[in-house]
Order: structure tokens, then sequence, then C-alpha cells
């Protein structure tokens, strides 16, 4: 319906709400802390979005694991988002990464690895 500021602010409000009930590093909360990262960089705000993305992946990391299908998802949003901000390098180390990590935990046939060979190329 076009409403993004009324959007926008419903997601802010919700990941506090979660951040301070259930904790930062809740399930519902670290999904919270995904959607309104990817918000973030549809609207174009990439510095936010980053930001986000990388708070959400240290603490993907520290309580599921660094192989953990959610945490793979986490890193390519971070490779994501360090592409968006011009830092190539950056973004081609953690996607390169991503994809050793998705082929020995997901296989080669899993569909969300052939996304990250791809990115990894620069596709």
């Amino acid at each position: 319906m076009g409403r993004h500021a009324d959007a926008l602010k419903l997601d802010e409000e919700t990941l506090a709400l979660q951040k301070a009930k259930l904790g930062p590093d809740h399930p519902d909360t670290l999904k919270s802390m995904h959607n309104l990262a990817v918000y973030y960089h549809a609207l174009g705000r990439y510095a936010e979005a980053l930001k986000l993305n990388e708070e959400t992946l240290e603490l993907m990391k520290a309580t599921r694991g660094r192989d953990y299908p959610e945490t793979l998802a986490s890193m390519s949003n971070v490779a994501a988002g360090y592409h968006a901000l011009g830092r190539y390098a950056d973004a081609l180390n953690l996607s390169e990464q991503t994809l050793a990590l998705r082929q020995a935990k997901l296989g080669l046939d899993h569909p969300e690895t052939p996304r990250d060979a791809n990115s990894s190329r620069g596709a």
C-alpha cells in the first residue's frame, strides 16, 4: 500500500520490544533483526542494513554456530551489504567463505548453494 514509513516504524518498534522482552539472541528477535535489515536494504539505507546484519550474524554465530543455515543466510546478507557499499573485496571474501560452508553443510545440490556460488563470481 506504499506506507513504507509506517511499516518501518512498526518493524523498528517490534524489534525494540522483542530485544527488551525476549532478549537479543531469541530466535524471534533474530528474525525481526533480519527482516528490518532487509527492509533497510530495500529502501537504500545500506549502512543501517549492514550494521544490523553484522549484529545479527554475530549473534547467530554465537548462539547457533557458524554452519547453521540461518547463520549462512546472515553471512550472505552481510556480503550483500558490503557489495552495496562498494566493499567488493570484503563481499567476495565473505561470499567465498559462505559458499565453502554451504557446500560442506548443505551439499552441492542444495538450492542455497548455487546462489552463493554465483555471488562469489560476481554474478
